[in-house]
């Protein structure tokens, strides 16, 4: 791998990891919870770095995608103990809080592994 590659493969993955978690961060914001803080999710850029380089290589590595995808989503609802909470609350919000907890579901879960995709076929275009 020439020296050129080895540096557009790496900004790719830097871009996918965490400039995905900016941009899941600013949509958060915008169409689900106004009131969002900034947090850095390690699992979610690990997951942008295997989707983002199994696109760009291609072949075989592409059946590791949707592998990726299933596994965070098993570690985004098992830290979620909120399901518990919201089922058992017999509240006014408690409607409020389930679309809240879905909309962010689906931006968490649509959204990132979406924009690693994008980077993958970017880098992969480029890359030749």
């Amino acid at each position: 791998m020439r020296l050129d590659h080895f540096v557009l493969y790496l900004t790719a993955l830097i871009v996918s990891a965490v400039g995905g978690a900016g941009g899941i961060y600013y949509a958060k914001k915008q169409l689900a919870d106004a009131s969002e803080k900034f947090k850095l999710d390690v699992i979610g850029i690990f997951e942008r770095l295997l989707v983002t380089g199994s696109v760009a290589v291609g072949g075989k590595l592409l059946l590791l995608v949707p592998v990726v995808i299933a596994i965070k989503i098993v570690f985004y609802l098992s830290g979620l103990r909120k399901w518990s909470d919201i089922l058992s609350r017999k509240e006014p919000a408690m409607a409020y809080q389930k679309v809240k907890l879905k909309a962010d579901l689906a931006l968490e879960l649509i959204i990132s592994p979406l924009f690693a995709v994008i980077v993958g076929l970017i880098l992969r275009r480029v890359s030749g």
